[in-house]
């Protein structure tokens, strides 16, 4: 009775250590875009729409300082999904470090076209 309890438990064991192992390498892959002189680095199980919204908003190219909101929106407020995003842009400056990365923090409302984003952190890099 020992030894099938000590092999049960052993089994289990094994399938916690995979699960662990499998997921850690899940999490470690992110999303590169390249946009000539700007890298951006997108976190794992970013939609397209999520991405070209980020940088679209990084580049202000939609904005005109109008924001539709539906009436979904205005009544029960904005239904929110956020990412983490880092972005290095290449030779911004002439002396070393030449390179900025910035991280940022994106929000995007998936029923309207309400976007915000938050600078957490920037600094100069030598890459380049």
């Amino acid at each position: 009775m020992k030894k099938l309890f000590a092999l049960i438990i052993s089994v289990a064991l094994v399938f916690c250590i995979m699960s662990i192992s499998a997921s850690a390498d899940d999490a470690s892959e992110n999303i590169t875009v390249n946009d000539g002189q700007t890298v951006f680095i997108f976190e794992n199980g970013v939609s397209s729409e999520m991405q070209s919204r980020f940088i679209a908003d990084y580049y202000n190219l939609d904005d005109n300082g109008a924001e539709t909101y539906g009436l979904t929106c205005t009544l029960l407020g904005h239904k929110l999904e956020s990412t983490n995003t880092i972005t290095i842009t290449h030779k911004v400056r002439a002396t070393s470090p030449r390179c900025l990365k910035e991280y940022f923090t994106f929000e995007a409302c998936s029923r309207c076209d309400y976007t915000n984003t938050t600078l957490i952190h920037s600094e100069y890099i030598s890459c380049c």
